[in-house]
């Protein structure tokens, strides 16, 4: 049983005079509570998680290379020598419900698929020898899908630093299998077989040929095979090493289209034996989203969800104002012996404050019968763990819920 108490006080609120640079995400190890400005810094614990496997994926679609989810559906395409097609799949069994031949497109290498509100992108850029000189984006307008055969738009481009075009098998820094739409913008992700990074370019996402400008790198230790971002500009790369571990790199508080200049957390997807090869990853919501993974030697074409939403959270203000109408204040967050839940007093009804941890647990809850909340609820918190919590309080006429984190 936690300890609760009611207890009058007074709010102070100290604004800084100046900006700090620094770790802002209280979920890493070098959190500094006094930074106002990320500066990239942040370093986290090691993190895991396993995919929920969703279904196995029907023989046409063995080779799945990419993932895209719009208007409640969910679809994909296979690699470089299969048909020119794009499937409107079942995201639970796997079925096909439609198939869309894209007829001005061959598919030489597709690897990925992005989207923005008014079309999708197949990216045709797979290049393993790493020699190619046709790469090439094709862009679909979504109200087209509704027939079975569409025409594409090309966006042809080459790489700015890119010089030599020998073939070198599994052995060069310009194969590409990963790319997002952000800003209006193309964002590349590279596959660099030699030095295990992933080098960021950009290009325009119009018809035409263009040059994909070399932005940054960064050292992924891996094999970068797929991306995604969602609403909020939270991106997903996906990957696997050579010793045949998954995993996901999370991108999010990044300025602009500065992709690498935030926070950039690794978590371990485990062994491929059971994720398979993963291939293609998708939003469905913030936060939420799809993986799919190839058929490799005896290993099954899989569907996988995913949701990172425990790892995104974002929050450094020591207080957290989660509702003026009615007021209710959190503070600080994050928090460490204790937690104030501050509750507005013109409140005439029951009102019920449960926390949850990261894994949906109820680990605290309190309801309050009495009308008059012009006091605060002093939660003690010392049998919390350290890690993100939901807090929900839900009276009669109104259902809130907000992430805080304990120190």
């Amino acid at each position: 049983m936690k300890i609760i108490s009611i207890a009058f006080c007074t709010i102070f609120f100290i604004l800084p005079s100046y900006s700090q640079t620094g770790c802002t995400d209280p979920q890493a190890s070098n959190y500094s509570s006094s930074a106002t400005i990320n500066d990239g810094s942040c370093l986290y614990p090691a993190t895991a998680f396993n995919l929920i496997q969703l279904t196995t994926l029907p023989n046409p679609l063995i080779e799945t290379s990419g993932l895209s989810f719009f208007n409640n559906n969910l679809w994909t395409h296979n690699d470089g020598g299969n048909p020119d097609k794009i499937y409107r799949i079942d995201s639970l069994t796997g079925n096909i419900l439609q198939e869309v031949i894209i007829a001005t497109a061959d598919n030489n290498d597709w690897e990925d698929m992005a989207e923005n509100d008014t079309h999708i992108f197949v990216g045709d850029f797979g290049n393993n020898p790493g020699n190619r000189t046709d790469l090439a984006i094709h862009r679909i307008e979504k109200s087209g899908l509704v027939a079975n055969i569409v025409n594409s738009q090309v966006i042809n481009f080459s790489y700015s630093d890119q010089t030599s075009f020998q073939e070198q098998p599994n052995n060069n820094n310009f194969d590409c299998e990963a790319f997002i739409i952000h800003n209006d913008v193309i964002h590349l992700f590279s596959k660099n077989w030699v030095n295990e990074k992933t080098k960021h370019y950009t290009l325009p996402n119009t018809p035409g040929t263009h040059v994909a400008q070399l932005q940054n790198e960064f050292d992924v230790q891996g094999l970068i095979t797929s991306a995604a971002i969602d609403d909020e500009g939270n991106i997903v790369l996906i990957g696997y090493t050579t010793g045949g571990i998954s995993f996901m790199w999370l991108l999010f508080d990044y300025e602009g289209n500065d992709l690498f200049s935030g926070n950039k957390r690794y978590i371990s997807l485990g062994s491929a034996i059971n994720t398979s090869q993963m291939e293609g990853v998708c939003f469905k919501s913030t936060g939420y989203g799809y993986i799919s993974s190839e058929k490799f030697s005896a290993l099954d074409a899989k569907l996988f969800s995913f949701d990172i939403n425990p790892y995104i959270s974002n929050i450094i203000n020591s207080e957290y104002k989660v509702s003026t109408n009615p007021s209710i204040v959190l503070s600080p967050n994050p928090f460490d012996h204790e937690l104030k839940v501050d509750i507005d007093g013109s409140i005439n009804s029951e009102v019920i404050v449960s926390i949850y941890n990261a894994f949906g647990k109820l680990v605290f809850e309190r309801r309050i019968d009495s009308p008059d909340f012009s006091n605060k609820l002093l939660i003690d918190s010392h049998f919390f763990h350290a890690g993100l919590y939901v807090v929900s309080i839900v009276g009669d006429d109104f259902e809130l819920s907000r992430k805080i984190v304990k120190r």
